[in-house]
């Protein structure tokens, strides 16, 4: 009541006043959709090749083949330059191969694991794991069944690809 009345400070008004338009100005950018919110979340999934990889591994080591082939997959499908995802594919593939029924699913399915171990040897031909499972799956392929009478060929594809 004793003390005199401030003037109001001009300045302190017009920085008040170009706060609430810039306030203004991104609230209407916001609401056109040209700045996006914040903390939304990412318009891609995230999920990497190596948890797709340790997905298809507890998989395999449960017993669920079929998940951890399909896992094993999506994982090769995002790194498709990773040797050794396409090499455990390849290993669980032919390892899988016997507990189908037909000769035909059999075949099938080393071919798929044949198809991956020569990918995982392409893209890493300096990978030893590679061509052990090269080796295994050439191994595993060299049947009259499936290959008729190339067994020997194949037989001598495993040995080189061993060595």
């Amino acid at each position: 009541m004793f003390r005199p009345r401030r003037k109001e400070n001009l300045v302190r008004i017009y920085f008040l006043l170009l706060m609430i338009l810039i306030g203004a100005f991104i609230y209407r950018e916001v609401d056109a959709g040209v700045i996006q919110k914040p903390f939304l979340p990412t318009p891609t999934p995230t999920r990497t090749a190596n948890s797709h990889a340790a997905e298809g591994e507890t998989y395999f080591l449960a017993g669920d083949i079929t998940a951890a082939i399909t896992a094993y997959r999506e994982a090769a499908r995002l790194e498709p330059n990773n040797s050794q995802v396409w090499s455990e594919l390849a290993r669980i593939e032919t390892y899988s191969s016997n507990l189908l029924t037909t000769d035909a699913d059999k075949k099938q399915r080393l071919e798929d694991a044949l198809q991956a171990a020569e990918t995982a040897v392409k893209v890493n031909p300096d990978d030893s794991t590679a061509f052990a499972i090269l080796s295994l799956v050439y191994d595993w392929y060299a049947n009259p069944v499936y290959v008729g009478e190339e067994v020997a060929t194949y037989m001598l594809k495993a040995e080189q690809a061993a060595v």
